[in-house]
């Protein structure tokens, strides 16, 4: 049987000593996640033609959305404040166009970290720019010390694909993200929560398989989370 092809949507990095450069670039523990879970993972660049990307996800088995930098401000209605980090339009224009297709088509979805927060703005729902400075939240989310994952707990729903694939209520999970879903997109369905409120898992109700979490879980390389989760979007992604 052949094994699934999946398009990673990757960072857009300038070259230092070649300013009219940029490298397309994933971190390799997204390529070996899936990898390891069965799958053939493929870098994608940003496109822009609509029909071009039509056909990118018509001939991938499944699309994931990487972390990276911060979704453009003007994407959900705000002004970019200093608090907000570098972000990439280039980017935003390309996984939009994606979100779309991946949806229209019904085509496996997993999106991590800012993957989480530019799905939650493809449905209209906003963003905390920083949540040190927009929130009153006591909780650590960008620890980078625990990226094993032992920053802080969430609550899953019991009806979600989170739960049916790890079937835990409470997940102990890492945190290194420093903006956050502050509205959620309608049509969105939070099935995630961390002590604060904020939401941590999505998915997307009546598909395939359409899923986000804001933490880091191909970064847990030894865990149950990296094994199961991406397990069953591969596995998904092989139509079975």
């Amino acid at each position: 049987m052949k094994k699934p092809v999946i398009v990673l949507s990757p960072s857009y990095d300038p070259v230092e000593i070649l300013p009219a450069f940029h490298n397309y670039a994933v971190f390799d523990s997204n390529c070996n996640a899936i990898a390891e879970a069965g799958g053939i993972p493929v870098i994608a660049p940003y496109l822009k033609e609509k029909e071009d990307i039509a056909q990118l996800v018509e001939q991938a088995d499944g699309v994931f959305l990487t972390g990276g930098c911060d979704v453009v401000p003007a994407s959900y209605g705000e002004e970019t404040r200093p608090c907000c980090d570098a972000v990439c339009p280039e980017r935003d224009e390309f996984e939009l166009a994606l979100i779309q297709e991946a949806l229209r088509q019904d085509k496996p979805l997993l999106c991590i970290c800012r993957g989480s927060q530019i799905l939650n703005v493809a449905f209209g729902g906003t963003l905390y720019q920083d949540l040190k400075t927009d929130t009153d939240t006591a909780v650590d989310h960008t620890n980078y010390q625990k990226y094993l994952g032992d920053a802080h707990d969430i609550k899953v729903e019991k009806d979600s694909h989170l739960y049916r694939t790890m079937e835990q209520e409470v997940m102990t999970i890492n945190s290194l993200h420093h903006q956050g879903i502050k509205d959620l997109g309608e049509g969105l369905r939070a099935v995630g929560v961390a002590p604060d409120g904020l939401v941590e898992a999505l998915e997307v109700p009546g598909k395939k398989y359409a899923v986000a979490y804001q933490w880091h879980p191909e970064m847990m390389a030894g865990s149950d989370q990296y094994y199961k989760l991406f397990a069953s979007f591969v596995e998904t992604c092989t139509g079975e």
